[in-house]
C-alpha cells in the first residue's frame, strides 16, 4: 500500500489529538408572573356623550372633547385590568379616572369614578369606532406587568458554545481559541440570549395562525421580545449559574457503533478576543489552554513554524464546523470525523491591534475555530480563528501564526512533546503503508494498552 497524501496522512496521525471543544452554560432565570395588556381599550373606542359633552377616543391613542362648542384634544392610555384611563390634554394638564364598561345597555355607557373611587358621570356611545391599527402597532401599545400575588415563574436554561483544539502534550493540554471557551462571554448574559431565542420560537408559534408575511411577523416578534427583556431586565434573577468545558474525541467503528470520550478541562491561561483599538474593538491574541483531567498520556499533534509561511504557501485546516456536533455531547450516536479544507495562504496580515495573521482561502467556519492549520509538511503552523464580519467577501478567513500559541505555552512551562503513544501509532500508520500487518497489530495493540479507549487503533488493525 502506496503511503497516501500528507493530509490524509495527517488525518489519520492526528485526528485523535484533535477534539472537539464545548462550553456549556447552566443555570436558572426567575421571574414574578406577569401579564399583558394593551394601553388601548377597544370596547373605549367611539363617541362618547352626556348632556352638552362628548369624548372621542382613537385607537391611535389621542382623543378629543368637546362642550359648549369647544373642542380639546390630547393623548390618552387606558389599564384595562384596573379599569384605569388617564387623559392628558395638549396644555399639559391630566386627569384620572377609573371606569365602568357595560356593554349589556342598549346603547353601551360608560361610568366614570375618581381614582377615590367616587362616582362622577356616566356617558352613552353614540358612535363606535373601528380598531384599524396593525398587528405591529398593536404590539408597539402592548405593556407588561407584574400580577398582584403571582407565582414565581423559572426557566432552566443551558447555552455555550463550540469550536475545535490540538492537543499539544501528553499530559492534556489543549490549545484553542479564547472565544471558543467563552472568554468574551458573561455566562447570564449567554443564558439571557437562550431565553430570548426560546421566547423567540415560542412568539413565533403563538401567530402561527395569523395572515401576517415573514416581514411583519419578524417585525411582531422583535417588539414583543423587547417588551418581554424590558420587564426580566427589571424583574428578574439568574441563580445557579455554572460553566463547564468539555472535550471531546471519538469515531465510528466500521460497523458504525459510536463511541467516544468526553474530558472535563479546565482553563489554563488565555489571551483577549478583542482588543480596543482607538475606541474600536479589533481581534486581539485569542488563544487558550486548556488542561484536560486524564490522567493516560495523550496522542499529540506536531507544532512548526510559521516564519517562512507566505503567500502561495499551501495549508490545510483540520476541525469540525458547526453541523449539528454540538448535539453529541448528549447523543453520542454520530460520527464524529473531523473535517478538512485545504487551500494556500493569500497573505500575511498585520491587524491594526498588533496582532499578525494568515489570510487563506482554506476554509474556516464557525466550529473551526481553534482547530490546526498546517503546512505541507504536516506540522502545525497556525490556529483557524476567524472570517470577516462582511458576508459579500468569498474564500477569506483568518489563522493566528502557532508561535502566539507557543508563547502562552512558555508561561505554562508547557513544550510541544511526542509521546510514546503518538510515536507507537505512527509506527503502526507507516507499517500499513508498507502492508506489514504483523507490525500493525503489534503497534496498534501497544497502543490500546496505553490508552484502552484510543478511537481509532482498532479501525487501523481492521484495514490491514
Amino acid at each position: 500500500m502506496d503511503p497516501p497524501n500528507i493530509e490524509r496522512q495527517t488525518v489519520l496521525r492526528d485526528k485523535a489529538a484533535i477534539p472537539h471543544i464545548r462550553r456549556t452554560v447552566s443555570g436558572t432565570i426567575e421571574w414574578p408572573e406577569g401579564d399583558t395588556y394593551n394601553l388601548v381599550d377597544t370596547s373605549l373606542l367611539g363617541r362618547w356623550e352626556r348632556d352638552s359633552q362628548a369624548l372621542e377616543l382613537y385607537d391611535d391613542l389621542t382623543f378629543s372633547t368637546s362642550q359648549s362648542g369647544t373642542v380639546y384634544s390630547g393623548t390618552y392610555y387606558t389599564v384595562p385590568p384596573r379599569q384605569y384611563l388617564r387623559l392628558e390634554y395638549d396644555d399639559g394638564t391630566a386627569y384620572e379616572y377609573f371606569y365602568r364598561f357595560n356593554s349589556g345597555q342598549s346603547p353601551p355607557t360608560l361610568d366614570i369614578y375618581t381614582t377615590e373611587n367616587e362616582y362622577l358621570s356616566t356617558y352613552e356611545q353614540t358612535s363606535d369606532r373601528q380598531d384599524n391599527r396593525t398587528v405591529a402597532e398593536a404590539a408597539r401599545q402592548q405593556v407588561m406587568y407584574e400580577l398582584d400575588n403571582g407565582q414565581t415563574k423559572s426557566r432552566d436554561l443551558t447555552t455555550g458554545s463550540a469550536g475545535t483544539g490540538f492537543i499539544v502534550d501528553p499530559d492534556g493540554y489543549v490549545v484553542t481559541n479564547a472565544h471558543v471557551v467563552g472568554v468574551h462571554n458573561d455566562p447570564e448574559d449567554q443564558l439571557y440570549f437562550q431565553l430570548a431565542n426560546n421566547n423567540e420560537q415560542e412568539l413565533r408559534e403563538a401567530f402561527q395562525e395569523s395572515n401576517l408575511s415573514e416581514n411583519e411577523l419578524q417585525v411582531v416578534v422583535d417588539i414583543l421580545l423587547e417588551k418581554l427583556f424590558d420587564y426580566y431586565a427589571e424583574k428578574s434573577t439568574v441563580r445557579s449559574v455554572s460553566t463547564d468545558i468539555g472535550v471531546l474525541s471519538g469515531t465510528a467503528t466500521p460497523d458504525e457503533e459510536f463511541s467516544a470520550e468526553s474530558w472535563a478541562a479546565t482553563v489554563e491561561t488565555t489571551g483577549s478576543v478583542y482588543d480596543d483599538v482607538g475606541g474600536e474593538p479589533s481581534w486581539g491574541r485569542d488563544i487558550a489552554v486548556l488542561k484536560v483531567d486524564e490522567q493516560q498520556p495523550l496522542p499529540t499533534v506536531r507544532l512548526g513554524s510559521s516564519t517562512d509561511l507566505g503567500t502561495g504557501a499551501e495549508v490545510f485546516v483540520i476541525g469540525y464546523p458547526d453541523i449539528g456536533l454540538q448535539e453529541m455531547f448528549e447523543e453520542r450516536d454520530t460520527t464524529l470525523e473531523p473535517s478538512l479544507t485545504s487551500g494556500v495562504v493569500s497573505a500575511r496580515r498585520t491587524l491594526n491591534s498588533g496582532v499578525e495573521t494568515i489570510q487563506t482561502d482554506a476554509g474556516i467556519n464557525p466550529g473551526n475555530s481553534g482547530g490546526p492549520m498546517y503546512n505541507s509538511d504536516g506540522e502545525v503552523v497556525g490556529i483557524a480563528t476567524f472570517r470577516p464580519a462582511d458576508v459579500d467577501l468569498e474564500e477569506i478567513a483568518f489563522a493566528l501564526p502557532i508561535e502566539i500559541a507557543t508563547g502562552f505555552m512558555g508561561e505554562l512551562g508547557v513544550e510541544n512533546k511526542q509521546s510514546t503513544l503518538s510515536t507507537t501509532y505512527q509506527e503502526g500508520l507507516n507499517a500499513l503503508w508498507r502492508d506489514d500487518c504483523e507490525t500493525v497489530d503489534e503497534k496498534m495493540d501497544a497502543v490500546l494498552d496505553m490508552w484502552s479507549g484510543h478511537p481509532y487503533a482498532e479501525d487501523i488493525k481492521e484495514q490491514c
